[in-house]
């Protein structure tokens, strides 16, 4: 979660959806993430899918993505089991399940998800505090 920060270039806490660069202290990179949680919201991930005050966010299966294997992207086992594609014209490819989830307040965005389920796929349930988003 990320505390309300004076400073920041927009000034006021994010909307649901909204994509926030976020910086934690102590930490030298960037996060990009999107916004799920607003404040008193009650959030939990069960099986991967996001139950937001009680309603799973809406999840909707769309085609697999097939992107590249490259030195930025190599496909492996331990974070894609069985995800990587026999070369076609000397080029492997990572074959990855899409799917469109909307929020309660209709932004939406499409996700990769995959199988096995990984340790983020059941968290919580947590309430986010006062003057804190939850980020994905």
């Amino acid at each position: 979660m990320l505390p309300f920060m004076p400073g920041r270039i927009m000034g006021s806490l994010p909307e649901r959806g909204d994509v926030v660069i976020a910086s934690p202290p102590g930490v030298k990179e960037d996060y990009i993430k999107r916004v799920i949680g607003l404040p008193g919201d009650r959030l939990e991930v069960r099986g991967g899918i996001v139950i937001l005050n009680g309603v799973p966010v809406k999840r909707v299966a769309k085609r697999d993505v097939r992107i590249p294997v490259d030195i930025n992207s190599p496909c492996n086992d331990f974070e894609y089991p069985a995800a990587r594609t026999e070369p076609v014209n000397g080029k492997s490819s990572c074959a990855l399940p899409v799917y469109r989830e909307t929020l309660p307040n209709g932004r939406s965005y499409d996700t990769i998800d995959t199988t096995p389920e990984s340790i983020g796929d059941n968290f919580g349930p947590i309430t986010v505090p006062d003057k804190h988003v939850f980020l994905m």
